[in-house]
């Protein structure tokens, strides 16, 4: 049944034991994933602190776990005290073997034994199912507090820790008090990583002071959770729910206070008190100074951070970290240059993202050579690997008439199948120019393009094709 309902649920972890909350929301209180989980840490705490450090692990997602209001949230755990310290891990690729997975993994294959004929219905199974991974709690979010609003204005934004052109970006964010009071937070790319980004005691957090409590967030408008879209199925499901009568009229009455009665384009001021959430009054913890931060005891650049800091923030801006970028590149071709020069047969030359590149899109000498971008997906890390796959923009060539080769004018080509509709960024029809994966016969015939005209003669074609760096 389309009820337009979510779950997410948190594990709270000591020493010798565990437990787990739950929650279940319905979309029309316009609530994103992280606050979800952020009311599971909140409502995790106890009477008595809990320690000094709380560790949270996350999936890695850009758009919900590993954003600002995450960042800020925790931060303000240190910054009042209720733990001394804080940090969070973006779980990478293939995390399956995490207990949460693995409960998340029991709960949708039993879920789907099951049918679930109203919300209540629901809160109970999911506390059943996961009862082996010890759930205390199972409760359902009827409101939610605005934590972006609140703490947004009080931060310093930071920027650059998920880019895609050094890999999926950073995991690890560690969040402390310096010998001053001032709340911190360092970075790395893995767990393994030997340092943190940036050097010293890194980034301030805090330009002002959070205070008070944050305010409720606005429930969706009908239209957007569609509302009459939900009632529609729900009236035509409600006569064929096998049920004993007197459970069916039970759930019929549940679906008439949630739906039929409930306020056109409801807010959060009209909910019953009981329904709306306390905020705590939190425990201070243990809040000695914590050790420093421990590097890796492995070595593998694979584990590394990138070799320019991608952050941006207080006292790093983006300028200085395209600069950095820019310089860095110029050296690694500097370096092609210098060893093709000196004969390195072994010589595989770097292919940076965003760089204009001369490629041939099958074999054969009659292949055509076209001009492409860099657009996404190769890495640093994966400059100079051959089999490295990456997304290609691809250019149409207007020749200068009376004139041989490439000379000319070059555009984006059109995408033949771009719908204007799709705002999905993995969908190829989202994009109005041509875009399309590399494979690895392709060749790489010259990488130094300049950006908006090329001036490649057809005679450098011919000795470049030496020279050519197949992907």
């Amino acid at each position: 049944m389309h009820t337009h309902t979510s779950i997410a649920y948190a594990r709270c972890m000591r020493t010798h034991r565990s437990h787990m909350r739950a929650a279940c929301a319905r979309t029309s209180i316009a609530v994103r994933m992280p606050n979800k989980a952020m009311v599971l840490i909140l409502g995790a705490q106890s009477p008595r602190p809990l320690g000094s450090r709380l560790h949270v692990q996350l999936d890695n997602t850009c758009g919900e776990n590993k954003i600002m209001t995450v960042i800020a949230f925790l931060g303000w755990l240190v910054y009042t005290d209720v733990f001394a310290e804080a940090n969070f891990f973006g779980m990478p690729k293939g995390h399956t073997y995490t207990l949460l997975d693995q409960s998340f993994s029991t709960l949708i294959e039993n879920l789907r034994n099951y049918p679930i004929y109203a919300i209540s219905a629901l809160i109970r199974k999911v506390h059943i199912l996961l009862s082996g991974y010890n759930v205390i709690e199972c409760r359902e979010l009827r409101c939610i507090w605005d934590i972006k609003s609140w703490l947004e204005p009080h931060v310093h934004e930071l920027r650059g820790y998920a880019t895609s052109q050094f890999g999926d970006g950073m995991h690890e964010f560690l969040i402390r008090k310096d010998s001053k009071g001032v709340v911190r937070v360092m970075l790395r790319k893995t767990s393994q990583a030997s340092t943190w980004l940036p050097e010293g005691e890194g980034y301030e957090l805090f330009k002002s002071a959070p205070s008070g409590s944050p305010p409720f967030a606005a429930r969706k408008l009908d239209r957007d959770w569609e509302r009459l879209v939900v009632m529609s199925t729900v009236r035509r499901w409600v006569p064929h729910f096998v049920l004993p009568e007197a459970e069916r009229r039970a759930a019929e009455a549940e679906w008439q206070e949630r739906l039929w009665n409930m306020p056109i384009d409801m807010k959060v001021e009209d909910l019953p008190e009981a329904y709306k959430l306390l905020w705590p009054v939190l425990p201070r913890g243990c809040c000695q100074a914590p050790a420093e931060a421990a590097g890796s005891l492995f070595e593998s650049d694979t584990l590394e951070n990138p070799e320019i800091n991608p952050i941006t923030g207080p006292g790093r801006s983006a300028a200085t970290v395209n600069a950095e970028l820019r310089a860095f590149q110029s050296a690694a071709r500097a370096e092609d240059d210098a060893r093709a020069t000196d004969g390195d047969e072994t010589l595989v030359r770097r292919v940076f993202q965003g760089e204009y590149l001369l490629m041939r899109l099958a074999s054969g000498n009659g292949a055509a050579v076209t001009l492409h971008r860099v657009a996404h997906g190769i890495f640093h890390q994966e400059a100079a690997d051959l089999d490295a796959t990456f997304t290609k923009a691809e250019y149409t060539h207007a020749p200068m008439p009376g004139v041989a080769g490439l000379w000319g004018t070059f555009k984006p080509a059109l995408n033949p199948d771009f719908d204007s509709t799709c705002k999905h960024s993995l969908c190829a029809q989202a994009y109005s120019s041509q875009r399309f994966e590399s494979i690895t016969d392709q060749g790489v015939l010259r990488q130094k393009v300049q950006e908006g005209w090329c001036a490649v003669h057809q005679s450098l074609i011919s000795r470049a094709a030496s020279a050519r760096v197949p992907r």
